[in-house]
């Protein structure tokens, strides 16, 4: 299993790449390995199938709102937010 921490998947490359950088995510089926991006396109086109956002107060906004779109539309299957501040029980959406 390929886990990442802070580092860019880049799910489109050519003359208009784009890319989403999770806090933690994991793909399943594809072997660790160590490299400061994560390109699907060297392992399959196989895209996460989880991640993980942590929230702080300078991303709180931006992990709830804009960034579940594109997880979404890549397939993402488990998207987790952890919310430190968040009361027991009340942690994971």
């Amino acid at each position: 299993m390929y886990f990442g921490v802070d580092m860019f998947i880049n799910y489109r490359e050519g003359r208009e790449p784009k890319a989403v950088a999770p806090d933690v995510f994991a793909v399943v089926g594809v072997p660790m390995e160590k490299n400061r991006v994560y390109r699907p396109s060297q392992h399959g086109g196989r895209l996460p199938d989880f991640v993980m956002e942590v929230l702080s107060p300078k991303t709180r906004e931006h992990d709830l709102t804009k960034k579940k779109d594109p997880y979404r539309q890549l397939g993402v299957e488990e998207y987790l937010i952890f919310d430190s501040e968040a009361g027991p029980g009340d942690r994971a959406m």
